[in-house]
């Protein structure tokens, strides 16, 4: 996912063929930090729901969350959804494909976002906290090139 993707696509996609197209957003890194995932996020293949999960954030603050669903499909890639309780109600949401996860936990009643990636220069996963905005020029307000001479 590059920065100027959301989560479910790059801005103005389709929203699941209702024919609406999300606003354009920016994602900036407000702070990163090393982190280590513990088992069993190490070995997704293991959860299942029920599962509580217990991912250190940043200040002292633990994200707790109570596993949902786990898919596996047939490339062996893992998808973990799981109900965050702690700091906050939320969303976690990871993907295990070749032994590297990409998790992102949501707490929209406190309009936090957290990222955590494999990072090649570190050789180990990165916790980022994301900021989110929403980009003026939205759908309501297309831009549209000027037009061009032959």
């Amino acid at each position: 996912m590059t920065a100027d993707q959301s989560p479910a696509g790059p801005p103005g996609a389709d929203d699941a063929g209702s024919g609406e197209t999300s606003p354009p957003i920016s994602i900036q890194v407000v702070r990163s930090r090393p982190v280590q995932l513990t088992p069993p996020l190490d070995y997704p293949s293991r959860l299942q729901p029920g599962d509580e999960l217990t991912i250190p954030l940043f200040d002292g603050e633990v994200c707790r969350a109570t596993i949902r669903r786990v898919a596996a499909d047939v490339r062996s890639s893992v998808t973990v959804t799981a109900d965050v309780r702690q700091p906050s109600p939320g969303t976690l949401v990871a993907a295990t494909t070749d032994g590297r996860s990409l998790i992102q936990i949501d707490l929209p009643g406190e309009d936090r976002r957290y990222r955590i990636v494999f990072d090649e220069g570190i050789a180990g996963y990165r916790l980022d906290e994301l900021a989110v905005e929403v980009l003026p020029g939205g759908p309501a307000d297309p831009l549209i090139p000027p037009a061009s001479d032959p």
